[in-house]
């Protein structure tokens, strides 16, 4: 064996017996180990590898603030081939007073060492001036950090700099976990005074509305940006914990409104009249401070005795002010007397929570009455009664169960039907029944199309009465139903697939809506909106093909 040889084999040797986490490992240098609090100190990590992953900053937060990190990469060639390192290099202000230690720090599955750093209080320092004022931080502020669940919360982050901001900044947006969270307006900028410097501050503000009890965190703001000189600004906030109290209170109409303010009006007197045959149009307003338009409840019971109730527009509206959001309920329905007699229109009651003054109130519209033409009221006649139908969850349940059912017998009654004719079309072998054979076609093709309008129009009605019932879950069972009857599509699997046929983006919108409710608070689900909509769909497609059902109806007759 040559020298050589011997030398090639001794190498690889030593290759093999090193640990291989010797060959990543992590270097860490501080520029200084003693500091006065408030003062910079750079920290250095080197790893003899090409690593893109960012260093993990959180544990530093603790004890230090991160004023700006940057990254280089060191390539040198030898006769061995190329060997590539990375260096970070990191700037920190000291903010915690005492022994206190930077904590190992992991970049691309390596961790660098512990140090332990001096930091003397800043009242010490012999030359203050020295120590400089931090180019840029980013703080949190909060309006509340214990409030209501669906309550309002405004949130706002407040990136301070000493010269503008270079054009590549960005936020990262917020992230709540099972919370509405909204943007207030874009982001606005102004200046400040700090230790007698002056700063500029950029503001970013959002309302947030926590849908579960308990503790709910708000997760760090990340904020980077690239400087003139090339290095990467990566600052970071702190972590917010909310506390989120549960319901105030019930009430019999399970309507759970904690807000600022609660306002209800609508546009007519306390006495109106109506012509016979005739019908009055009433539009109700709630505006509500402090809470999401997607929490605003149904206002109108459309159920009357001596009158009929169509809710013809809804309207949902949200105004963004910097003291937070206020939305805005629109109802127009439509009233046709349906009797001689007056018609009474209920009192609207509005139960809410005042969060400003801590207590439950009610916002209320009396009770309106329309006094129909060629009727006159004396004094010692009572008032008509109103019918007010009430049923509980399990007897909706039935009752929508019910109509599925009689669909599914009417659907299998039509088929034997349709079965029938076939077969006695079949037995017919005289030339002479050559004509009626064309006749009992068509009948054919009649009785399948009223079997799937019946089947569809009792689908209809189920789904009608789970949106009226608000259950969601119901309701989405039900309009895939009637989706696959309305389409004549039975593979149709998804609500998102109805949507799609439909082609209809508020109906798109609504049933997004609706799975979100599912996920989180299936209680709080309104269906009003839904039902209209589908019906606005059945309508559209009755009179871009009238004649399937004019045909329908004349089989029918």
């Amino acid at each position: 064996m040559t020298l050589q040889q011997f030398r090639q084999y001794l190498l690889c040797a030593l290759f093999i017996l090193c640990p291989p986490t010797l060959q990543a490992a992590v270097t860490t240098e501080i520029d200084r180990t003693t500091v006065y609090k408030g003062e910079k100190l750079t920290l250095t990590l080197k790893i003899d590898s090409k690593v893109d992953q960012r260093p993990y900053l959180n544990h530093l937060e603790e004890n230090f603030r991160v004023l700006g990190s940057k990254k280089t990469t060191l390539s040198s060639h030898s006769t061995g081939g190329v060997i590539t390192s990375t260096r970070w290099y990191l700037k920190l202000r000291a903010m915690t007073e005492g022994n206190v230690e930077i904590p190992p720090i992991n970049i691309g599955g390596e961790y660098s060492s512990a140090i332990a750093i001096n930091v003397l209080p800043s009242a010490q320092n012999p030359a203050p001036e020295e120590t400089g004022l931090q180019p840029f931080f980013i703080d949190l502020e909060i309006d509340k950090e214990e409030l209501y669940v669906n309550s309002q919360a405004i949130l706002r982050v407040k990136v301070t700099h000493l010269n503008p901001l270079p054009l590549d900044s960005q936020l990262s947006r917020p992230n709540v976990r099972n919370a509405i969270v909204k943007e207030l307006e874009y982001r606005k900028e102004y200046k400040t005074v700090v230790n007698g410097q002056d700063y500029f501050v950029t503001e970013y503000s959002y309302t947030l509305f926590p849908r579960e009890e308990g503790a709910v965190e708000v997760e760090p703001f990340f904020f980077n940006a690239t400087l003139d000189n090339g290095e990467i600004l990566d600052l970071s906030s702190s972590l917010l914990l909310l506390k989120v109290l549960p319901k105030a209170f019930n009430n019999n109409r399970n309507i759970w409104l904690p807000a600022q303010s609660v306002y209800i009006e609508d546009n007519l007197a306390e006495v109106n009249q109506a012509d016979k045959g005739g019908s009055i149009v009433r539009i109700i307003t709630l505006e509500a401070e402090g809470v999401p338009s997607s929490s605003l409840p149904l206002l109108t019971d459309m159920i009357n005795s001596n009158a009929e109730i169509k809710l013809t527009n809804v309207v949902l509206e949200e105004q963004m002010t910097d003291n937070g959001i206020t939305s805005r309920r629109m109802e127009e329905l439509e009233i046709f007397p349906t009797s001689g007699a007056d018609v009474i229109l209920p009192a609207i009651d509005i139960p809410w929570w005042s969060t400003q003054a801590g207590r439950a109130q009610n916002a209320a519209i009396p009770k309106r009455l329309i006094k129909v033409a060629g009727i006159t009221a004396t004094a010692g006649e009572t008032e008509p009664a109103i019918t007010v139908q009430e049923s509980n969850a399990e007897s909706s349940h039935l009752l929508i169960w019910l109509l599925t059912a009689i669909a599914i017998i009417a659907t299998l009654g039509c088929i034997y039907a349709i079965y029938f004719l076939r077969q006695s079309k079949e037995q017919t072998v005289s030339p002479a029944t050559a004509a009626p054979e064309n006749q009992l076609s068509e009948q054919e093709r009649a009785m399948q199309q009223l079997a799937t309008d019946v089947a569809e129009r009792n689908s209809f009605k189920a789904l009608a009465m789970a949106c009226e019932q608000s259950n969601p879950q119901m309701a989405r069972i039900r309009l895939i139903e009637w989706g696959q009857l309305f389409f004549r599509n039975m593979d149709l699997s998804t609500a998102d697939e109805v949507c799609t046929l439909a082609g209809n983006g508020t109906l798109t919108f609504l049933v997004n809506d609706m799975e979100d409710y599912l996920t989180n608070n299936p209680h709080l689900w309104q269906g009003d909106l839904l039902i209209e909509e589908v019906e606005k769909v059945r309508n559209r497609r009755k009179r871009q093909q009238p004649d399937s059902y004019n045909e329908t109806l004349s089989f029918q007759n």
